[in-house]
C-alpha cells in the first residue's frame, strides 16, 4: 500500500463498479480511499494543482487517440509544480514487422478492431508509444531529465574553483557548456528521458516473425507456449 509505504493520503478512481467496491472492502485505510469517478471529473473535484503525485494503471488503451491530448492535459492541471505522473500502458510500436496500415497511422488509429478490442476489451485500441510521448510534451508533462542536469550542472559550478585548481579552464567551461546545453535540449522537448519495461523472450527470434506464423505453430489457443519445441515445430514448416 502507497499509503503506508510512503506515509502519504491516498486518493484512488476508477469508472468500474465492482473494483470501486473491491476496493472500498479491501484496500480502505484512515490514508485512503477510494471513489466512483471519471478522470475528467478530477479537476471539478478537487481543482487545480492539488496532487503531489498522480499513477494512472492501464488506462491509455481505453481513452484512445482522440482523448489522449485531453487525459494528458487533465493530470498536468491537476499536478502541482514538481509533482510527478506515472502511468503503466500497453503501447504499440511502429517497428513491428508486417503491421496493419490502419494501425499504425495516427489519422486511422482506433477506427478498426481485432480479436481483443472486439471480444475482451470492447473499444479499447493500443496507441503508439510515440504519439503518447508527444502528446505528454504537449501537455508540459516530462522534462523530468532536466531537472537532474541542472542539478548536476549546480553541483558542478559549486566546485568550479577546486576543478579549476585540478583541470585546465578550457576543460572545465567545455563541461559547463554540455551541461547548460543538455538541459537546454531537455527542457524544450528535443530530447527525454524515457522508461520501458522489455521482456526478454526465450525465443529470441519471435519478434521478427508474423503473427500468423506464430499461431500456426500454436494448435490450440490454450497451448502454453513452453510445451512447444518451438525450432523443431519452426523447422518442420520450413521458417
Amino acid at each position: 500500500m502507497i499509503s503506508e509505504a510512503v506515509d502519504a493520503n491516498v486518493t484512488g478512481i476508477t469508472v468500474a463498479e465492482a473494483q470501486h467496491e473491491y476496493a472500498k472492502k479491501t484496500l480502505s485505510s484512515p490514508k485512503s480511499h477510494y471513489l466512483l469517478l471519471d478522470y475528467r471529473e478530477i479537476l471539478k473535484v478537487w481543482g487545480p494543482e492539488f496532487f503531489d503525485s498522480i499513477i494512472s494503471i492501464g488506462v491509455t488503451g481505453h481513452i484512445g487517440i482522440k482523448r489522449i491530448d485531453e487525459w494528458f492535459d487533465g493530470h498536468y492541471k491537476s499536478l502541482k509544480t514538481g509533482g510527478y505522473f506515472v502511468f503503466q500502458a500497453i503501447l504499440g510500436t511502429q517497428a513491428l514487422p508486417n503491421s496493419n496500415y490502419q494501425f499504425t497511422t495516427k489519422e486511422k488509429a482506433c477506427q478498426g478492431y481485432n480479436f481483443i478490442s472486439k471480444y475482451i476489451f470492447k473499444g479499447g485500441c493500443l496507441l503508439l508509444s510515440d504519439w503518447v510521448m508527444d502528446s505528454a510534451m504537449r501537455a508540459g508533462i516530462g522534462q523530468h531529465y532536466a531537472r537532474t542536469i541542472r542539478n548536476w550542472r549546480d553541483s558542478f559550478l559549486e566546485n568550479r574553483d577546486v576543478l579549476l585548481k585540478k583541470y585546465d579552464r578550457e576543460l572545465v567551461l567545455l563541461q559547463e557548456f554540455y551541461f547548460a546545453h543538455v538541459e537546454a535540449s531537455y527542457r524544450i522537448g528535443v530530447v527525454d528521458k524515457v522508461q520501458f519495461v522489455l521482456y526478454k523472450s526465450a525465443h529470441k527470434d519471435f519478434h521478427a516473425r508474423s503473427f500468423k506464423e506464430y499461431m500456426d505453430v500454436i494448435e490450440e489457443p490454450w497451448q502454453n507456449e513452453y510445451d512447444v519445441d518451438w525450432k523443431k515445430e519452426l523447422e518442420k514448416k520450413g521458417l
